[in-house]
């Protein structure tokens, strides 16, 4: 009755415990090269599905706008590269023409994450911002930042 009692007991902290365990983020750099801010560097481990992740700045010309971009590579999943985007900061020039109109799209794009899984056909295709050259955003990609995207920019 003793060990019958004690292995249920181990029982359920095991079952406590793995139940506390948090699933991998989608954005979980552990185990991906670092390629700093290099746009070489990802766009590289981005056309080979190479596990890496940078986080690169690009102006926007109209509006004004400094749009960083977080890119992990998580290498194949299948015939797929596991690639995922997170919007982490939108900083919009004040005195931009259109810089309200921008503001608000910055409040929708900012923070917010997708996961994607691309044909490795596709990837030659890549560069550092490769979230611009994915074919069918809604197909190949889930996340809150797919629904910003399709909203700010509906013909995509």
């Amino acid at each position: 009755m003793k060990k019958v009692f004690s292995l249920q007991i181990l029982l359920i902290c095991i079952i406590v415990l793995l139940g506390c365990a948090q699933p991998v983020a989608p954005d979980d750099t552990a185990g991906l090269k670092d390629c700093g801010t290099n746009k070489e560097c990802i766009s590289d481990a981005t056309k080979q599905c190479e596990k890496a992740f940078a986080v690169i700045t690009e102006k926007s010309q109209s509006p004004e706008a400094d749009i960083g971009l977080k890119i992990s590579i998580f290498g194949l999943d299948g015939e797929n590269c596991k690639i995922s985007y997170k919007m982490e900061k939108i900083t919009v020039d004040p005195k931009s023409k259109d810089a309200a109109i921008a503001q608000v799209m910055a409040v929708m794009l900012q923070g917010k994450s997708m996961a994607c899984l691309v044909p490795k056909e596709e990837l030659g295709n890549y560069d550092a911002f490769g979230a611009a050259q994915v074919k069918d955003l809604k197909k190949q990609c889930t996340g809150p930042l797919v629904d910003a995207l399709l909203n700010v920019v509906p013909n995509r």
